[in-house]
């Protein structure tokens, strides 16, 4: 995701970066911990909390962050079965219906 920013706070100071168009980033941080936490109302699924930098070194931390917002399915779109049928028991699909 493009545009989001990523903040690291340790050694007593935040360093924040964005994510480039293609979700990829990149910043330059002192040695040390740095806590790990975005700048929106996004949040992170999977990924470390904090990056440990070592002097001289590079770390790479890859997060999956969820937006939180879903979209609602409507009610007429959804497949339905009558009450008084039994769903198919059927391995096979209707014909010009492609297998699962």
């Amino acid at each position: 995701m493009g545009g989001l920013e990523i903040d690291f706070t340790g050694n007593g100071t935040t360093v924040g970066t964005k994510t480039g168009s293609n979700g990829a980033y990149s910043v330059e941080l002192a040695a040390g911990t740095w806590k790990v936490s975005l700048a929106s109302y996004m949040r992170i699924i999977s990924g470390p909390p904090a990056v440990t930098v070592q002097a001289g070194s590079n770390v790479v931390a890859d997060y999956l962050v969820d937006s939180g917002i879903r979209v609602p399915v409507s009610s007429d779109s959804a497949i339905r079965v009558p009450d008084d049928k039994e769903p198919s028991t059927n391995p096979h699909p209707p014909e010009g219906v492609p297998a699962a």
